[in-house]
């Protein structure tokens, strides 16, 4: 699995929330369904689904945050035995597991005296610093922090810093020179975001649109400046970014630049589909299609490189609260309430919805992750409900596994299971995680799949960290 990670810290919030999982290199989705068709078999997914089940406890303690998950942000893994925690008011500090072999016990008052825990560093640097945003750069071994000051002269404004993650391993917050991207300040109705799909930190100041390589922490290019009273709708999908705004004319104006020079791809302007005068709902972008909805109306979607577009029928009342787009393999994941649904965008003719899958609890960032390669997703939904296949395929099979054992003295609590769902068998689980040791249910989940680490956060404070490559 891969972890989805489109991550945004924003001065003022967006009123549409949007996640981006795209990350690993893609697998031929359209071969699955050419081969089912004339009586081959589906990719298998043995490799994720076999990891996933080797899983072993590591680490655990019920009482990690005495006061309940609530004040947690964001979890962020570093390595195989290393984390850092994002809490309210802009705290943020890094955690290793200790070499105890003993399970935990029950006594640790705080997180830091934890036996299995102990405190690498804050990574603050100054008292009044917020930090808003901690994302890792895996290639560049670096930590991308994002955060503001508390001084009446720095109000409304963010500021980006690179910690050394070696460095910060051994307990030392040590600075990476970065040229541009460590001194670049962003002013109030900016943004920083970092793209995992296309390997980039994106960050607009309100003029222009600045881009850096996430491995090489250079430079890549600039688009803009733009005027004041007209800024672009940003979107980012698969090599490309989309530059969008939608006018008082009616018209959709849409140009898509190489994520890899900045360079001017296509450049289309459209009427927007749907009845005139009606407010737009939202506009979005799968590869060269832009998905387009006004309130009340219809789903449209429109080829950008051919200038056509279709109307999808039944969609007047579809607003889905989140967004997931798998750009390389042409879905679209949609949580309406408790629901997930699958959809699958590869053209004019090819975008309607596969599935919807149910009891999917509290869709959001910091709860899921997604492998393109693969089209899994490993999400957090209610207990209890894998499904039952028969024997013909093996494939089909949910296996039911329980990660630990409760907390001393506890009973089990099934109110939350992570399970890992195939996105190319209209979401068919394959593997359901119980995780009792984190009581009150799931609050957050991080995957690292390249070091096979699953860092799980209890509502009331329990953290459990877990292996499939051997002990840590």
């Amino acid at each position: 699995l891969s972890c989805s990670e489109w991550v945004c810290a924003q001065v003022r919030p967006v009123s549409h929330e949007l996640a981006y999982a795209m990350v690993l290199p893609p697998s031929n989705f359209h071969s699955f369904v050419h081969s089912r068709q004339y009586g081959g078999k589906r990719p298998r997914c043995r490799g994720p689904q076999l990891a996933m089940l080797r899983m072993k406890l590591q680490r655990s303690a019920p009482r990690f945050l005495p006061h309940g998950s609530a004040v947690v942000e964001q979890v962020v893994l570093l390595d195989e035995a290393a984390f850092c925690l994002v809490k309210k008011r802009g705290l943020a500090e890094a955690y290793a597991a200790t070499d105890a072999a003993e399970p935990p016990s029950e006594d640790g008052k705080s997180a830091g005296s934890c036996p299995h825990f102990r405190c690498l560093a804050d990574l603050r640097i100054f008292r009044e610093e917020r930090v808003r945003l901690v994302t890792l750069l895996e290639a560049a071994g670096a930590l991308l922090i994002v955060f503001a000051l508390a001084d009446r002269a720095s109000r409304g404004k963010l500021f980006v810093r690179v910690l050394d993650v070696a460095a910060l391993l051994r307990g030392e917050v040590r600075l990476r020179h970065c040229g541009s991207l460590s001194s670049f300040v962003v002013p109030d109705g900016g943004f920083v975001e970092y793209d995992a799909l296309n390997e980039s930190v994106w960050a607009y100041d309100g003029e222009a649109l600045h881009c850096w390589d996430a491995r090489s922490l250079e430079q890549r290019f600039v688009l803009g400046p733009w005027a004041d009273e007209d800024p672009p709708n940003l979107r980012f999908t698969h090599g490309l970014v989309g530059l969008l705004a939608c006018g008082e004319d009616e018209r959709l104006r849409a140009r898509l630049h190489r994520v890899a020079d900045g360079g001017l791809e296509l450049e289309r302007s459209l009427d927007l589909p749907g009845p005139a005068a009606v407010e737009v709902a939202f506009v979005e972008v799968v590869n060269r299609h832009a998905l387009v909805k006004r309130v009340g109306g219809n789903l449209a979607v429109v080829d950008l490189a051919a200038g056509a577009s279709r109307s999808i029928g039944g969609t007047e009342d579809w607003d889905p609260e989140l967004f997931v787009f798998v750009p390389t393999q042409d879905l679209v994941l949609a949580r309406l309430g408790d629901v997930l649904e699958i959809w699958r965008c590869g053209g004019l003719d090819a975008c309607y919805r596969l599935s919807c899958v149910p009891g999917v609890r509290d869709f959001r960032q910091g709860r899921f992750s997604v492998d393109e390669r693969h089209a899994l997703v490993l999400l957090v939904r209610q207990a209890g409900t894998c499904e039952e296949r028969g024997p013909a395929d093996d494939d089909d099979m949910c296996l039911s596994v329980d990660l630990g054992l409760p907390p001393k003295g506890g009973a089990p609590e099934r109110v939350d299971e992570l399970a890992l769902l195939d996105l190319s068998a209209a979401g068919a689980a394959r593997v359901a995680l119980q995780v009792p040791c984190c009581g009150g249910g799931l609050s957050h989940v991080a995957h690292r799949p390249s070091t096979g680490t699953l860092l799980c956060l209890g509502r009331r404070g329990g953290i459990c960290l877990y292996s499939s490559f051997g002990s840590v």
